[in-house]
């Protein structure tokens, strides 16, 4: 692990990024492997939304391509619903062998884009 540390902060350097191709209806991205990492930041950043989108970060062991190998990674299964322009950022801690992302829905229009990035590090 490469670990920066600033005064009080401990932060931990990226060893691996996919910037994912921008959502603009619902769908998923591809899946990506975090084995041999221990930690996923996943980031959503919204742009152009009219009333809320909702979006989910989902979790598997087999990577497949049916939705029934693919679990929430929300620990309540609770998706993420968000009602304005911004970023919204997500750490997990090792427990899968793929991550993806969801676009689940949007409500109020059809001209919100999503951006992910995902992010790995051990």
């Amino acid at each position: 692990m490469t670990t920066v540390i600033t005064g009080s902060f401990k932060k931990t350097l990226v060893q691996a990024e996919y910037a994912e191709t921008q959502l603009t209806s619902p769908t998923t991205t591809p899946p990506r492997s975090v084995v041999g990492y221990t930690k996923a930041v996943v980031s959503f950043k919204v742009t152009n939304i009219n009333t809320s989108v909702t979006l989910r970060v989902e979790l598997s062991n087999v990577g497949g391509t049916s939705d029934s190998d693919w679990d929430n990674a929300d620990p309540l299964n609770q998706d993420i619903l968000i009602t304005q322009n911004g970023t919204k950022v997500f750490v997990f801690d090792g427990c899968a062998k793929y991550v993806r992302t969801r676009f689940v829905s949007e409500s109020g229009g059809t001209d919100a884009l999503i951006n992910t990035i995902i992010r790995l590090s051990t």
